[in-house]
């Protein structure tokens, strides 16, 4: 509440560029995508031909799940934001000119910055590519080997591609997984059961079958392109091509709650 009386003139701008969100759920998804970076690390050699990395987004899906439900349940508290305490109200009167007025600023200026912080890029770029740093040095040891015995160009491909995994594909990766997760539990708001598990069992299939495709990829141009370092490059350019594309149509803040519109209040 002091932080809106002190930013009142322009507060929808201030929160938007100044307020940083970040949702408790991300503790323990951040563990966990830490934990699984590393351990599909370790069947590198076997991708795209081994099925445990899709098994290892199981628990990532319960986990994101929980965080798009805590953000849609603050998201509803916001917009139908009405203050009940009584003790604070002189103070809010004073700062406001009456109690309506602060309820409208917090289901406008402050459920508009959260809405697009939380959900325009839920995790946030930045963190994304914080938590899945052991990437890059996943990859150190097959870039030194490949160097120390004279392989220079397929040590540099390493390279290029362990860069592509890092700033791009997988922040790509999550922001899509996040937002088939929200369409299904949009759609497991339906009252028919069949269309729940429907959803349900759809949304883990493709999530499943995203996961392969950049190894897919990967190993695909590894095989057909002789020059590694090439390969790589062709394998940078079509992901990061990709990852525009998807920021694009997908970064974007979420504009309607499942099973209810949002309006807004005006002052």
């Amino acid at each position: 509440m002091p932080f809106l009386h002190g930013h009142r003139e322009d507060p929808s701008s201030f929160l938007k560029k100044h307020l940083v969100i970040k949702p408790s759920a991300l503790v323990p998804l951040t563990f966990l995508v830490g934990a699984t970076s590393a351990l599909t690390l370790l069947f590198e050699t076997a991708l795209p031909d081994t099925d445990f990395v899709a098994f290892m987004r199981v628990p990532l899906i319960y986990i994101i799940q929980r965080l798009w439900r805590k953000v849609m349940d603050a998201e509803r508290q916001f917009r139908t934001f009405s203050l009940q305490k009584e003790i604070i109200e002189g103070c809010i009167v004073e700062w406001y000119g009456s109690v309506e007025d602060f309820e409208v600023g917090v289901r406008t200026h402050v459920h508009d910055a959260f809405i697009e912080q939380v959900t325009r890029f839920p995790l946030g770029y930045q963190w994304t590519v914080g938590m899945t740093t052991c990437i890059l040095w996943g990859q150190l040891d097959a870039i030194a080997a490949r160097a120390h015995g004279g392989a220079y160009s397929y040590a540099a491909s390493v390279a290029v591609a362990t860069m592509a995994w890092f700033l791009w594909i997988t922040p790509t990766h999550f922001l899509i997984m996040i937002r088939i997760i929200a369409y299904m539990m949009e759609i497991g708001r339906s009252k028919s059961l069949l269309l729940r598990c429907v959803a349900t069992c759809v949304g883990y299939v493709v999530i499943g079958v995203l996961t392969f495709i950049p190894h897919a990829l990967q190993t695909l141009l590894y095989q057909v392109i002789p020059e590694p370092l090439i390969g790589a490059g062709v394998f940078w350019v079509v992901t990061l091509c990709i990852a525009l594309v998807s920021h694009y149509f997908l970064a974007r803040p979420w504009k309607q709650v499942p099973g209810t519109a949002h309006t807004k209040a005006s002052i």
